[in-house]
């Protein structure tokens, strides 16, 4: 290994941390750690400070949970994991747009053409905003 190259397993090892409102809103509402971890379904506040630090991502179920409670939209509560996917979505279109224009353009593909600009479109616009 090179200086300055990493391993995939030091990757790996490497946490991620992602920034998000948990803390802000459960405070908010006066909820300790346990009893958010509660309404989530968890007889401790292990996971709760998990995702409050970032080390752990949300499953979809505690994404809906929050939105539901909190009244905020997961793009709202989860900025920085919300960023990132448009972000690795937007990478994995453009190839797939290019994909379509080298095929034999019929009405199928012209629609898929379409709908692949009209969404990477979306995604460039949004992560332009993004402070």
């Amino acid at each position: 290994m090179q200086l300055g190259q990493l391993s995939f397993a030091q990757v790996q090892l490497t946490p991620i941390l992602m920034f998000n409102y948990i803390k802000a809103h459960r405070r908010n509402w006066g909820l300790t750690q346990k009893e958010l971890g509660y309404i989530l379904g968890f007889d401790n506040n292990v996971r709760i400070c998990q995702l409050e630090l970032g080390k752990k991502l949300p499953t979809f179920s505690e994404a809906i949970i929050f939105e539901l409670l909190f009244d905020k939209a997961p793009s709202r509560m989860f900025p920085d994991l919300y960023h990132e996917t448009t972000e690795a979505l937007n990478q994995r279109l453009k190839p797939l747009e290019d994909h379509f224009n080298e095929q034999k353009q019929t009405q199928h593909t012209e629609t898929i053409k379409r709908r692949l600009y009209k969404v990477r479109k979306e995604l460039t616009k949004i992560n332009s905003h993004r402070i």
